[in-house]
């Protein structure tokens, strides 16, 4: 993981995320709030308005745990279809027990996804996404839906898609792309 402009090693390399020079950046970026229930929207240059969504990687009855890791996998590769450049997520917390195992694990599949198709990938940690959107390092899960509804004009009613909808203007603002949109 690295954050805008600050380095981190990976794999031997010292790499480092900017924004790129000329102008208008035109990256494509999908923004994850990963759970079991995981939020996503997703940007191309141009774009006035995000597409985004919730899928539910419950376990159904009879499944093992690995499975929700092979279809979170097959739905990162299913969004390669949006051509994305920059994969943003929300950091897991580790607060022990089946929803770190889950957390923990649906990261490394972001993870490993971006390193194997060559994609950039930033990790936001929930409070800097939280006072950013809101003002609140803090801010509950209402604010949040209101925060994405002013910064895209969209209404959603579910907090894991605010919560990716905001993650993705984080990225727009901090990486110059290209959207036509409310985003100043």
């Amino acid at each position: 993981m690295f954050y805008y402009g600050k380095e981190e090693r990976e794999n031997g390399r010292i790499r480092r995320l900017e924004k790129r020079t000329g102008g208008v950046n035109h990256m494509r970026i999908l923004a994850l709030d990963t759970g079991t229930k995981t939020g996503w929207a997703v940007i191309r240059p141009g774009w006035t308005k995000p597409e985004y969504g919730a899928e539910d990687f419950s376990l159904r009855r009879g499944e093992s745990s690995g499975m929700r890791f092979i279809k979170f996998r097959k739905f990162l590769d299913d969004m390669r279809k949006h051509g994305v450049e920059l994969y943003v997520y929300e950091q897991a917390h580790h607060r022990g027990g089946a929803a770190t195992s889950v957390g923990v694990g649906l990261t490394t599949r972001v993870e490993e996804t971006a390193a194997f198709y060559g994609v950039e990938c930033v990790a936001v940690h929930t409070g800097e996404l939280k006072k950013w959107a809101t003002g609140h390092g803090k801010a509950s899960k209402e604010m949040m839906v209101e925060a994405a509804f002013k910064l895209w004009g969209i209404r959603v009613e579910d907090d894991n898609i605010a919560d990716a909808l905001c993650l993705l203007a984080l990225a727009v603002k901090r990486y110059d792309v290209e959207v036509k949109s409310i985003i100043d």
